[in-house]
């Protein structure tokens, strides 16, 4: 309300379906489990009752460096956002200001997250990544990534892989278990090599520094068609197994 929204509450997923039902609904935030709905499909529940609503979830867990689960099935559902409890106002505020903005507008860009410790590159990548369609946000480390990053909204993470901090590399395993769908994007000019073995611990593409707007867009592109394969992939395997 505060943000400038009108608010209907319910405190369980019965309660939620039945104001689908009887209200003109444009936005839903929603706990990944409620009492009703234990099984963490609370989105694709909701996404049968109303397949046009946009949903925010809403989890104390999923972050990156732990379980991927609950993000797979809310990225998979339909889920727009993630909220991750506890959270601050100001980011629940940005959240809702970018949802109603897509609400007013229409679309989506796809959003991808530049990691490099150089604002120069940050900007040129932004330049050319927006020049073509993209929404770009960048973090200067591979740990700000990690605590402002909303991974329902991130398409593709574009990362130098040599910055001082966590090791890019050691974080390509982590983003790849806990971030599913999200296409990744090895960059680096010092050492050949090391864009090998990026793509040996799950890299999607590899781009080596300098590189065109061309090039960084068609591995940008690349990168969010074998995510979101492999996510698909490993949803129909783990539907089957079940």
């Amino acid at each position: 309300m505060k943000a400038g929204w009108t608010v209907f509450a319910a405190l369980n997923l019965n309660q939620a379906i039945g104001t689908l039902k009887s209200q003109p609904i444009d936005l839903v935030v929603t706990d990944l489990y409620l009492p009703d709905c234990e099984d963490g499909r609370t989105v694709g529940k909701i996404k049968e009752t109303n397949p046009e609503v946009a949903v925010i979830a809403m989890t104390a867990g999923g972050a990156a460096g732990s379980s991927g689960n609950s993000l797979m099935l809310a990225k998979a559902d339909g889920a727009e956002f993630l909220l991750q409890k506890p959270f601050e106002w100001e980011k629940l505020k940005s959240t809702l200001d970018e949802m109603a903005h897509r609400l007013q507008y229409g679309g989506r860009k796809l959003h991808v997250l530049v990691i490099d410790d150089s604002k120069t590159m940050c900007v040129i990548c932004r330049k050319m990544l927006e020049a073509n369609g993209f929404r770009v946000t960048h973090a200067n480390s591979i740990e700000e990534a990690f605590e402002t990053s909303d991974a329902l909204d991130i398409d593709v993470i574009l990362t130098d892989l040599h910055m001082e901090g966590m090791d890019p590399k050691e974080a390509i395993p982590i983003i790849r278990e806990n971030m599913p769908g999200v296409g990744i994007v090895a960059m680096t000019g010092i050492n050949g090599e090391m864009l090998s073995d990026a793509l040996k611990l799950g890299a999607d593409t590899a781009l080596y520094k300098p590189f065109g707007a061309q090039g960084l867009v068609a591995a940008v592109r690349n990168a969010h068609l074998l995510a979101t394969m492999a996510m698909i992939e490993k949803m129909e395997n783990q539907a089957e197994a079940a």
